[in-house]
């Protein structure tokens, strides 16, 4: 725990902190009429708070713990990594929010593995996809667990297990409260002080460094290289841009990102674009480089580069005490703003689209086995954290890859037209599906291994090309069988 934090302080603050998830769970859940209502909140929620949501969810653990502290292995130019966000924030609110908004209110589905299911007019594509999102946010979760956790101990002083567990009780409990509704609300709030933190940490680290200047100087001896110049890439620079896109891969194709089209107002995306974008923007560029300027300040590494930012924040010397608690309550904030939302839309990929446990088919009402998957499956990453090891980025990059490689193809090739009820062939999906998922792993943990040339090609290059290859190559196969049965 930061030496400089009384204990008081910081229980005070968390106090503070549950009480307005707790309001913000009451309220959600006298707003929640049904199902439908429970994850999508009726269709008709403000630009602005799903800016702000879209905003905080997407930064979770992964950016104040993960990335602000990857800039220490890759260097300065770890910072492009931001307009890459950007651009990739700026297409998935131009190309993929207003098409899919408008196609899923028409054809009244309310998570994306039922949108597919939809628009490829395929039930065992549906399913496939909703086993995808199974899949693929575990590794997601754990990190975002691990690194909820790792910010609650520096809060508190508890160890490990306690702060796992109060993290898992108190997001499960107002998600499952209050679904949407809350979820939204709790976001945008979570967003207003992740904003503040991320000026506040930077500023306070170049200040304790004795200005930029003195920073950047006392980070290249340190890093043992010869002048500022030489902080411009340490690592590898095929690495750090599929780290990059992989992350914009997560925008577009993500379903938790996604899955605030389906609610946003359709007359706000505009609104919701704008905050999105400068939110993002403003707070990536100040928090990539907070790893690098921290080599002059910490000499050993206790947890890797994730624990770079905890670690400053122990010290107690390079935040007051009240700025420390402000950024440790933003990281908590961004841990759960994404935890809730990918609860909410696992909880419809297994009830709706896995089981098809809708229309009192199930053993119990709809919205209870709704709650009920949600607390079943946030189990197994809590779990993860403590018998697996894992780096943040490294966990979440991989599922950025996954949902790149299978979802983004079927996903811009279905938004294609003006027709919101049109129909698209599910052979390509399918493809894509299969060969998307096949090649993360495969490129990952084989060919980047076995061939040494195809080393800096990152996986999640290599498996959305391949992905996006295989669907256009079987929709061309598809056209022209349809094309042949016309003829006869």
């Amino acid at each position: 725990m930061n030496s400089s934090i009384s204990p008081a302080l910081g229980v005070s603050v968390l106090l503070a902190y549950l009480a307005v998830m707790a309001w913000h769970a009451f309220r959600g859940g006298r707003a929640t009429r049904d199902v439908s209502d429970y994850h999508v909140a009726g269709r008709s929620v403000s630009g602005v708070t799903i800016g702000l949501s879209f905003y905080a969810t997407y930064m979770s653990t992964n950016s104040f713990v993960g990335h602000a502290g990857k800039s220490w292995s890759f260097g300065l130019l770890y910072t492009l990594i931001a307009p890459l966000f950007v651009v990739a924030a700026w297409s998935s609110w131009t190309f993929i929010g207003g098409p899919l908004r408008r196609r899923s209110e028409a054809l009244g589905v309310i998570s994306l593995a039922e949108y597919f299911g939809a628009a490829f007019a395929s039930p065992s594509y549906r399913r496939a996809a909703a086993a995808v999102i199974v899949f693929a946010s575990a590794p997601y979760l754990q990190a975002v667990f691990k690194g909820c956790a790792l910010v609650l101990m520096q809060l508190t002083g508890l160890s490990m297990m306690p702060s796992l567990a109060l993290v898992w009780l108190v997001v499960v409990g107002y998600t499952v409260a209050g679904g949407f509704h809350a979820v939204v609300k709790t976001d945008a709030t979570q967003g207003i002080v992740m904003l503040v933190a991320a000026l506040a940490l930077p500023l306070a680290v170049v200040m304790h460094g004795g200005g930029l200047g003195a920073t950047l100087a006392a980070t290249a001896r340190a890093a043992k290289v010869d002048g500022v110049g030489g902080l411009l890439l340490i690592g590898d620079l095929g690495v750090l841009l599929g780290i990059g896109i992989a992350g914009g891969f997560k925008m577009l194709s993500e379903p938790r990102q996604l899955s605030r089209f389906f609610a946003i107002d359709q007359t706000q995306l505009r609104i919701g674009r704008l905050v999105a974008l400068a939110t993002l923007l403003f707070s990536y560029s100040l928090l990539l480089p907070v790893g690098l300027l921290a080599r002059g300040m910490i000499s050993t590494l206790e947890h890797g580069t994730d624990g770079i930012v905890p670690q400053l924040l122990a010290r107690g010397d390079v935040l007051p005490s009240l700025a420390s608690v402000l950024v440790l309550a933003a990281l908590l904030s961004a841990a759960m703003s994404s935890i809730d939302s990918v609860l909410l839309v696992v909880s419809a990929a297994i009830q709706r689209d896995l089981l098809g446990w809708t229309d009192g088919r199930g053993p119990l009402p709809e919205l209870t086995m709704t709650r009920v998957w949600i607390v079943l499956y946030s189990v197994i990453p809590a779990v993860l954290v403590l018998v697996l090891e894992g780096g943040i980025v490294e966990l979440t990059t991989y599922s950025g890859a996954i949902y790149g490689a299978v979802f983004l193809p079927p996903l811009i090739y279905s938004l294609r037209g003006d027709d919101d009820l049109a129909r698209a062939p599910a052979a390509p999906a399918w493809t894509s599906l299969l060969v998307g998922a096949a090649l993360v792993p495969l490129w990952a943990h084989g060919v980047r291994r076995w061939i040494p040339a195809l080393r800096p090609v990152h996986q999640v290059v290599a498996s959305a090309v391949g992905s996006f290859f295989a669907y256009a190559i079987a929709a061309r196969y598809s056209s022209a069988r349809a094309a042949a049965r016309l003829r006869r």
